[in-house]
């Protein structure tokens, strides 16, 4: 079996994963996109022979492409992906992804009408007309149990991300087996069951494939322990923040599950009465994760029906006041709809003082800040706009600390060796893993034999 890294443009871009058994066949993991810096959301479009296009060298066509989560740098052009290549994910998953889709759809056919483009950055009606009609063709898989495409089997496993339905991989050609970890970490709300699930699954892989991200998460007063902090971490930050600052708005990921039940969990401690308020957008995205049932049925951590109160855009005076008696958590985007709040509670710089006692919780990284909007409306642009006084950060990232990794491989696949995703990444891989020849690095467009 042999495996090869596909890649757009330099260093940390979104990857697609690709295993090619003896007899050439093809299964490939992940499909996204990646808006440059500062860009509005554009992305340079990745073309994977035997996936994406017909493979000039005469390989056969892909037998599947696997989707791992929801994060559009891992799912974000699963619809260039060619007709006869099956495309799989899990069934939440798929319902994120429609969601957002939709909306976006919604959102440009909003403003064709009002004569304007039906384009923002590198977002296009047409693109996600084309996206409709993939999403359309999905094939669901199910946690733990495999499928066989010829030689290769490829079985999903649920691991511990940002979002639910995130999975690794077991990828297996005869006795070679070798596991992907996608974006997984060890300081979410997860980390008990996905151990449970991966038991001795991976006991005997030859290589752990693995993307974690170094450095990145949140940083200051909100995060004390750094970017590998445990996610419980922020939900104290957070706890601390609303019994000094009653009125809370915050920004995050709108698929930012886990951190959404933070903020609501220590909304709900901080006092019995107060709100929590959010558009009917975020309304649809809670209700996919609170349906949401992991491999052994039982349900995750979420509860977010009967909690949300919808914000619908018209509320008066009285509505305000009401909201600042009982005190609130609102979560915010971008865009015009979340504009009379921010104006409201927080102010305007050089403007309007805003309400005492309110503030906004910034709980993405923050890089995100720095680089200005991402243009799909997540809401990194509103920061911007927003008295610095009154911003306050609580997160914690998202991707495993090589120590993580480490604690990871020794439990799970001791023998295995390291192929990291990001080559940047394999300094500080041997690091924590200093057995001679334990860490492989395989660079974008290279083939390695997984050979044991």
């Amino acid at each position: 079996m042999q495996l090869k890294f596909h890649r757009s443009g330099g260093k940390n871009r979104p990857t697609t994963i690709e295993f090619r058994s003896g007899t050439g066949t093809r299964v490939f993991i992940d499909l996204g996109n990646h808006g440059e810096p500062g860009s509005g959301g554009t992305d340079i479009p990745l073309t994977v022979p035997g996936l994406t296009a017909p493979d000039p060298e005469g390989g056969r066509t892909g037998s599947a492409l696997f989707i791992s989560h929801l994060h559009l740098d891992h799912s974000g052009r699963l619809e260039d992906a060619l007709p006869e290549v099956p495309v799989f994910c899990g069934p939440s998953t798929w319902k994120f992804m429609d969601v957002l889709n939709e909306h976006r759809i919604g959102r440009l056919e909003k403003d064709l009408g009002r004569g304007g483009p039906t384009r923002a950055g590198g977002d296009t009606l047409e693109g996600r007309l084309r996206r409709r009609k993939a999403l359309a063709a999905v094939k669901f898989f199910e946690g733990l149990k495999p499928i066989r495409f010829d030689d290769i089997e490829i079985r999903p496993v649920m691991t511990d991300h940002s979002c639910p339905d995130t999975y690794m991989f077991l990828v297996r050609e005869g006795e070679e087996l070798a596991l992907v970890s996608g974006d997984f970490m060890d300081h979410g709300l997860k980390r008990a069951q996905a151990e449970y699930f991966m038991g001795d699954l991976a006991k005997d892989a030859h290589w752990l494939v693995c993307s974690p991200v170094f450095g990145r998460g949140g940083k200051g007063e909100s995060a004390p322990k750094g970017p590998f902090a445990p996610e419980r971490d922020v939900e104290e930050s957070v706890y601390r923040i609303m019994k000094e600052k009653p009125l809370t708005l915050a920004i995050c990921s709108s698929t930012g599950i886990d951190r959404i039940h933070s903020l609501v969990r220590a909304n709900g401690r901080a006092g019995r009465d107060r709100l929590f308020l959010a558009d009917r957008f975020q309304k649809e995205i809670l209700d996919i994760a609170s349906g949401f049932r992991s491999p052994d049925r039982g349900m995750l951590p979420y509860g977010f029906s009967g909690k949300l109160r919808l914000l619908e855009g018209n509320e008066a005076e009285k509505d305000f006041m009401a909201w600042k008696e009982r005190g609130f958590l609102m979560l915010v985007r971008g865009g015009r709809f979340f504009s009379p709040y921010l104006e409201r509670f927080l102010g305007v710089p050089g403007g309007d003082a805003g309400e005492e006692g309110a503030v906004l919780i910034y709980s993405r990284w923050e890089g995100y800040r720095k680089t200005g909007p991402l243009g799909f409306g997540e809401g990194d642009e509103v920061s911007l706009q927003v008295p610095k006084d009154r911003i306050r950060f609580a997160h914690t990232g998202g991707h495993a600390s090589p120590e993580a990794l480490r604690r990871f491989a020794d439990r799970f696949c001791p023998e295995a060796k390291l192929v990291p995703i990001e080559c940047s990444n394999a300094g500080e891989l041997v690091k924590v893993f200093p057995e001679k020849g334990r860490v492989r690095k395989l660079e974008p467009g290279e083939y390695l034999l997984l050979n044991g």
